[in-house]
């Protein structure tokens, strides 16, 4: 939260002559260089003699949006019920492979993620007001949360 609440800036443009500027003519370099970076052509730059350019910003990690990402899917995991790893997050220290993505996923989502509301709808459509009394609806739900046999050769066929 400090990191993007307390960026550190792109670009640093750094007087380096005893010639003092003035606020106003520091503020209007700056804007000068802003409304020339966001020009279509604004790939290259000139630096006036005098001025130095160093590029602090350009050492922050991209790891720090990648977590925020990450954060914020597990965040909408937590709201609806489902496991993160159904959603292809978690702690990042735990990485989702080719073994166990499938495995993660395909019975957790179902099993976690939309059991409940299955259930939800099974009571409400077994209430005496949508049913008739003593009638019991039940969603089939076993073939979401069987488990696919593999095959242990590849198929031959006659």
């Amino acid at each position: 939260m400090k990191a993007a609440s307390t960026p550190i800036p792109a670009v640093v443009l750094q007087n380096t002559t005893d010639d003092q500027l003035t606020d106003d003519e520091i503020a209007d370099l700056l804007n000068q260089w802003r409304v020339a970076r966001r020009d279509p052509e604004g790939a290259v730059a000139y630096l006036p003699s005098g001025l130095e350019l160093q590029t602090p910003g350009a050492q922050v990690s991209a790891d720090i949006l990648e977590g925020a990402r990450n954060a914020a899917a597990v965040d909408i995991a937590r709201l609806v019920g489902v496991p993160a790893v159904a959603i292809d997050a978690g702690p990042t220290a735990q990485g989702l492979d080719y073994r166990n993505v499938n495995q993660a996923t395909g019975l957790q989502l179902p099993l976690y993620g939309l059991q409940p509301y299955a259930d939800t709808v099974d009571w409400r459509l077994s209430m005496d007001d949508v049913t008739p009394r003593g009638t019991r609806i039940a969603l089939d739900t076993t073939s979401m949360l069987a488990v696919p046999a593999t095959p242990q050769a590849p198929e031959t066929r006659d």
